[in-house]
């Protein structure tokens, strides 16, 4: 799938470890050399997508950052204070702002495709954006790709079709 995700052209790809199978090193550069000098982003939302992407493992996986989605905010100070090069993106709509201040790359969020304003502002130290765009994605969660979609065709007149839940 990686290799046609690239070869459909794909500029980067965003791998979750399986949450069972072959140690993470192994997995991703199986994948890296699927996807053929792509950049690749590790995906950190275990139980979710997939298994853990540990801070210790991070350093020795052969990807140009990581999404970490897991909302917490301790973990994402310690994958910030381990001094690796890769770019570091939340993937948690509570921790826009201060990922921005913490010295996080950016985010990527679903939640950001209903209010995209509200993500800008809150990375730029908006607390109201913050709150608003928390209220969102807590609006959104009952059927989080559904609930995106539904928040979306609200604001946009997008269509409610889902591939996803």
């Amino acid at each position: 799938r990686v290799a046609a995700a690239v070869a459909a052209g794909a500029d980067a790809v965003l791998v979750a470890p399986p949450r069972f199978g072959p140690a993470p090193d192994a997995y991703f550069a199986r994948v890296a050399e699927a996807a053929g000098g792509a950049p690749m982003l590790a995906y950190h939302w275990p139980g979710v997508a997939g298994g853990e992407v540990t801070l210790e493992a991070l350093p020795g996986l052969p990807v140009a950052g990581l999404k970490d989605s897991s909302g917490d905010p301790g973990r994402l100070v310690r994958l910030l204070d381990l001094g690796w090069p890769g770019a570091v993106y939340t993937g948690s709509p509570a921790l826009v702002g201060s990922a921005a201040w913490l010295g996080a790359t950016g985010v990527l969020v679903a939640t950001a495709n209903a209010v995209p304003e509200d993500c800008l502002a809150a990375w730029d130290g908006d607390a109201a954006a913050q709150r608003r765009l928390l209220r969102t994605d807590l609006a959104a969660r009952g059927g989080f790709a559904r609930g995106i979609k539904e928040a979306m065709a609200g604001r946009f007149g997008t269509p409610l079709a889902c591939r996803l839940a």
